[in-house]
């Protein structure tokens, strides 16, 4: 390899990890502490009245039912797998959309909150009805 050569990949090795540590930075994903003890309480919560019962029991394949809180503000809505995929940092999308296609009977409830970051949740009707 000429030294030419060398210089250039030791120039494109560098910009690579410059664009690395300058990428986007995404809130921290929460710890499986965290994941395993909002998940009883999100099967609560969801629950509690009969339009939130009512929209996990309408979701079909392919849709993904999003709870997100903010201060004091919770907003319910159904998405698809895009809308969902699209709103995660680009590494995990690929992880996600394999696990999303791997689903045959459960339900997929995200949940956020201010600061925690995405929680991903799959239901059985029987879990949560």
């Amino acid at each position: 390899m000429s030294v030419k050569r060398a210089a250039n990949s030791k120039r494109r090795q560098a910009r690579k990890k410059s664009k690395i540590s300058n990428s986007k930075a995404y809130g921290l994903a929460p710890n499986e502490k965290v994941i395993d003890l909002v998940r009883p309480r999100l099967i609560e919560y969801i629950q509690s009245e009969s339009k939130y019962i009512e929209i996990f029991k309408s979701l079909t394949r392919g849709k993904i039912y999003l709870v997100a809180t903010e201060g004091n503000n919770t907003i319910h809505t159904v998405i698809d797998e895009e809308e969902f995929l699209g709103m995660m940092p680009i590494t995990d999308q690929e992880a996600m959309s394999f696990r999303l296609s791997l689903l045959t009977i459960e339900k997929v409830v995200a949940y956020t909150e201010d600061d925690t970051g995405f929680m991903t949740y799959f239901f059985t009707e029987e879990e949560v009805i």
